[in-house]
């Protein structure tokens, strides 16, 4: 099993022939006061090799403070399977940080990381 894909996006959809469109992929959020509220995040992610039946969750922690902000399992959808692959797009809007520094994002299987991303939140 290989995660193919993690990212954060503005947004993005999967399109009537199963193309995937990202739309602004970034890995730092700029804010003027904190805590600041993204108003508009998508996680993309891919799994290749995937053994059917998983379940798949994503952890966000705040690197600096050593901590869980956000952790939640993903929805099961039997579309997100094709081909070998898994994947699918999470919504995370509205997801409030506190601190500027770096924030790590894990996909886990089963428990298990088979994907991460660090992306940073600054002040502007």
């Amino acid at each position: 099993m290989k995660n193919t894909l993690l990212v954060l996006a503005d947004a993005a959809a999967v399109s009537q022939e199963g193309k995937l469109i990202i739309h602004g992929i970034f890995d730092h959020i700029r804010a003027k006061t904190l805590p600041v509220a993204h108003p508009s995040m998508t996680l993309v992610y891919q799994v290749q090799d995937a053994p059917p039946n998983l379940s798949y969750a994503l952890r966000i922690r705040d690197v600096m403070n050593e901590k869980t902000v956000y952790e939640f399992a993903i929805p099961p959808s039997p579309e997100s399977a094709r081909g070998g692959k898994v994947g699918g797009l999470v919504q995370l809007n509205g997801m409030k940080f506190e601190t500027v520094g770096a924030y790590a994002v894990a996909l886990l299987a089963n428990g298990e990381q088979v994907g991460a991303m660090t992306f940073h939140v600054a002040q502007a």
